[in-house]
């Protein structure tokens, strides 16, 4: 199957992607885990997603799952910290 990541800050909205996405793959295998630890986390989740379920994983960053997400589900960063370009 596949490992989706959910990439964003920990939100209410990220965790309502989380539990939604996890809804819509209902009918077959599917884990769903919040902030994984390490790369050997995500790497065991990529192993789990390959033999066959679909995993449901979520980051707030989008470095940590990239070398082993199948997808990922970019949400925005709020406020003026993550938006401030200088202006």
């Amino acid at each position: 199957m596949e490992l989706i990541a959910v990439v964003g800050p920990d939100s209410a909205e990220r965790a309502e992607l989380l539990l939604g996405l996890g809804r819509a793959w209902a009918a077959g295998p599917a884990v769903l885990m919040d902030t994984p630890g390490g790369h050997a986390a995500w790497a065991e989740l990529r192993r789990v997603a390959d033999a066959g379920t679909t995993v449901i994983a979520a980051c707030e960053r989008a470095e940590d799952a990239g070398p082993y997400a199948h997808r990922m589900v970019l949400l925005p960063h709020r406020g003026a910290a993550a938006c401030d370009f200088g202006h």
